[in-house]
């Protein structure tokens, strides 16, 4: 079944809201991100593809398979991630996590007009070593859309090998 949370993520992306709502720090395993506008166009589920890499510990991402972020274990991991859609004052915004294909958090707003809409989402995966993590975008504007800029961050806590 689909959960749906969302959260504000603090500019150092260092932390993650807590079960009690207090800030955990936990170590970036992969920080990725998209430098140049992707097209998602309308009522068409995107999967976003990453061309910068600002940390990767572990092998999570590569260039080869631009929109994958690929668990280098089992354990849990918590995702967090920001998309920002071009200004445009019609239908709705949409950010999803996905794993090995399938929905698993989503975070959808109305568009709130002709102003650059960033989204920001934050959800938990319990993972096995090779599963597929992927940042789809979905939006009802009524034409395409540019994502002006989104940066995902990985965490994972304790069950770091």
């Amino acid at each position: 079944n689909a959960r749906v949370w969302t959260v504000a993520i603090p500019p150092s992306g260092l932390y993650v809201i807590g079960l009690v709502g207090l800030p955990l720090p936990l170590p970036i395993d992969v920080r990725v991100s998209r430098a140049a506008n992707q097209l998602v166009l309308n009522n068409t589920d995107t999967n976003m593809s990453f061309d910068t890499e600002g940390y990767d510990h572990g092998g999570w991402w590569t260039t080869g398979a631009p929109t994958d972020i690929i668990a280098p274990y089992a354990g849990k991991v918590v995702v967090a991630a920001e998309l920002t859609f071009t200004g445009n004052a019609t239908g709705f915004r949409a950010i999803r996590i996905m794993q090995n294909g399938g929905f698993q958090w989503e975070h959808r707003v109305p568009s709130i007009g002709s102003s650059a809409m960033p989204i920001t989402i934050v959800g938990d995966l319990t993972v096995d070593a090779g599963d597929i993590i992927t940042l789809n975008a979905l939006q009802t504007s009524g034409i395409s859309l540019n994502t002006t800029g989104f940066a995902v961050a990985y965490y994972r806590g304790a069950l770091h090998p």
